[in-house]
Formats: structure tokens, sequence, C-alpha cells
């Protein structure tokens, strides 16, 4: 990993997260931290959460709670007494407040690009970049607002 040095203009560093399912521990995240880098992460909220909201509320062996930096998060989703399908929100919601923790600027779930099966409409992944610096919000708006969300083509191979 190259060194921050001021004096040379900087470092723009970007880790890139794709979990498959909720079985990232953010403890990497904040390991990772510590290398003064933006985060682009995809979370499967809908892949994943949303397909598994029993399992998630039922089983407690589960690591979603060390996703969302949070083990007691139960407690919190009981006291809320909302609906499950609220759910993916309330994850988000935690998710983005570990990331705070960490001095990220806060990100609500509508600044995400949700990822969807092509054709479908079926929600997988909300894709969000977390980063420390006004320029990286500026980059992130900058991208989203010049995503075409026309369905791939494929190369006909």
């Amino acid at each position: 990993m190259p060194r921050y040095r001021s004096e040379h203009g900087g470092l723009l560093s970007l880790c890139f997260v794709d979990p498959f399912r909720v079985d990232l521990d953010f403890g990497v995240i904040r390991e990772l931290n510590r290398f003064m880098m933006d985060f682009l992460i995809m979370l499967p909220l809908g892949f994943d959460v949303r397909r598994n909201v029993q399992r998630y509320l039922s089983d407690p062996e589960n690591k979603l709670g060390a996703l969302i930096d949070a083990p007691d998060w139960r407690r919190e989703w009981r006291e809320r007494g909302e609906s499950e399908k609220h759910f993916i929100r309330f994850v988000w919601m935690k998710f983005d407040q570990a990331m705070q923790r960490l001095d990220f600027r806060a990100r609500d779930i509508s600044e995400t690009l949700p990822v969807k099966v092509t054709g479908m409409g079926v929600y997988l992944y909300s894709l969000a970049l977390y980063s420390k610096h006004e320029l990286g919000e500026r980059f992130w708006r900058t991208t989203i607002e010049g995503t075409d969300t026309t369905p791939q083509f494929g190369l006909g191979l």
C-alpha cells in the first residue's frame, strides 16, 4: 500500500468490498480503514437479507451482527416494533452507523445504486461509496448521474 504524503499531492485509495452473503465481519473493514481509503461496498441486502429475514430474526448463530458491527441488533429491532418489510432499511441503517463510527460520511439508502437482475428487476445488492472527503462524494454523485440504467448487452459469444 503506498503511503500518503501530502507534499506529493495525496493519495486516492479505494477498496471494493463484495461479500456474497452477510458473512463478512465488519472488523475487516475496520482494519483496512487504517490505510486511509474509501470503500465501495456491495451489500447483499436483497440477495441474502431479504430472502432470509426469518432466519436472521430467529437464528442467534447467524453472522448479521458481525457485518453491521452490532451484536445486540435483535434487541433494538424488537424495540422498534416494525414489520419485517422494514428489515432491509434497518440493516442498512445499522451498517451505515458502523461506517460513521469510522468517521465516514453518513449515507442514506436512497444514495446507493440498487443492483438488480437484468430484465427482471429483482433487487440483489445495494452499491454504496463511503468516503471521508467531499471529493469522494463528488466522484460518487458524478458516477451515479452518469450511470446508464438500460440493460447490459451480452457479448454474443
